[in-house]
């Protein structure tokens, strides 16, 4: 099922990701994915690096030295599965990173191994082969000022911004995003490292109170499904949201084949509690199922992963609980549409696929199998914002 796209430490190739300095000239010998400011930074990163650089290493010494990824986009995703299955576990943030955002030509999609193409000199986060493959990206005019802001939001990282939390809950009860960060914050200026941090935090919560308002109780239970890590989620601010709404409790329940079970924890009228990885399918036949009154899937990809095709059925209950679904491009949204009507043809669409208010103001890379000359033909940006569409769906007439 789908993952977050902000979970963890990121990687931009470049930028040092020890120094989180910029334009690295020292490359990885041994994977020639990686570069890095001196041989102290190198060394420092080592532990981090050193996994997913073994089995490229490896890889590459079966192919004759030539790298997995010259094979193209989609030898990004053949690489992901077999590094994982090589490690036994799956892809931290960073390696997922590595794999999905290699150091490529911006347009053909042509493998730097030898760091010998320029970048972008305003994001450091594109390279292009030759000006003739820059001039035909005709998209990173409208993405280089929000690449600028994911590679200065990298450098420039700080602790997360949820360690307080104001007084009021006045920011739950605002009708966009940026409206919400300024009552968060205090502030007009939400145009902001901390503010675009801000709006990644509270993006899944607000856009869960569209869902609410087909919810006829107090008493809530929502099904988070393909969900994210918990460190996105504050539980605090959870409480402040479910205060807001006069809820008496609001029972999370988290659940993914990539979900790192923790103890259940609570914060005054909120519990969240975490299922063993598995597919919603396997969950709703399981001893350990509660009965919604709420289903969410965040950036879902319902068209793109074939595991959701059996549990879609389970997510669209009889009793007409709603699901809610974000998606990051609007055909995207659309098509995912067209998929439940084909596997549950008794559907009441409560709220059109809409551009989401409350989408994250983070920007973020999109797969690089949809760059260059893909993103062109498709007319996909390679900037993508988490919740970017949303639509409300239930099964109506029970059956």
């Amino acid at each position: 099922m789908s993952k977050s796209f902000g979970s963890g430490e990121r990687f931009v190739h470049g930028i040092c990701p020890a120094t989180m300095t910029v334009s690295p000239q020292l490359l990885c010998r041994d994977c020639g994915m990686i570069a890095y400011r001196d041989e102290t930074a190198m060394e420092e990163h080592r532990p981090v690096h050193q996994p997913l650089c073994k089995v490229v290493r490896k890889l590459s010494l079966l192919s004759g030295g030539r790298n997995p990824l010259c094979g193209g986009p989609s030898a990004a995703i053949q690489l992901a599965e077999i590094i994982k299955l090589c490690l036994k576990r799956s892809l931290t943030q960073f390696e997922s990173d590595m794999i999905t955002y290699p150091r490529c030509c911006g347009f053909c999609w042509k493998f730097d191994g030898d760091f010998s193409m320029s970048y972008c000199p305003q994001c450091w986060s594109t390279v292009y082969c030759d000006d003739g493959c820059r001039d035909q990206d005709t998209f990173h005019s409208l993405d280089c000022p929000d690449y600028q802001h994911l590679s200065s939001d990298l450098i420039n990282k700080t602790a997360t911004v949820n360690q307080s939390i104001p007084d009021s809950n006045s920011w739950c009860e605002q009708n966009s995003m940026e409206d919400a960060l300024r009552h968060y914050l205090g502030t007009d200026d939400v145009d902001t490292q901390k503010g675009r941090q801000l709006s990644g935090v509270l993006s899944t919560i607000l856009t869960i109170k569209i869902g609410l308002e087909s919810v006829q109780t107090s008493k809530v239970c929502l099904h988070l499904v393909g969900a994210r890590h918990m460190e996105l989620i504050d539980i605090r601010l959870w409480n402040q949201f479910a205060e807001s709404l006069n809820l008496e409790s609001l029972n999370i329940i988290l659940i993914g084949p990539e979900i790192i079970r923790e103890e259940k924890k609570s914060c005054q009228r909120v519990s969240v509690e975490y299922i063993e990885p598995c597919l919603y399918e396997e969950y709703a036949t399981s001893p350990e199922y509660k009965t919604p009154n709420l289903i969410a899937a965040f950036n879902c990809g319902f068209i793109l992963y074939k595991t959701w095709n059996q549990s879609i059925p389970q997510m669209l209950r009889n009793d007409g609980c709603p699901l809610i679904f974000t998606e990051y491009y609007l055909p995207d949204a659309l098509a995912n549409l067209d998929l439940i009507r084909e596997l549950v043809p008794d559907l009441q669409i409560l709220s059109e696929v809409k551009e989401n208010v409350y989408r994250s103001l983070v920007p973020q890379r999109s797969p690089t199998v949809l760059w260059g000359k893909n993103s062109v033909l498709m007319n996909k940006r390679k900037i993508i914002f988490d919740n970017g569409h949303v639509a409300l769906v239930r099964r109506v007439n029970g059956k």
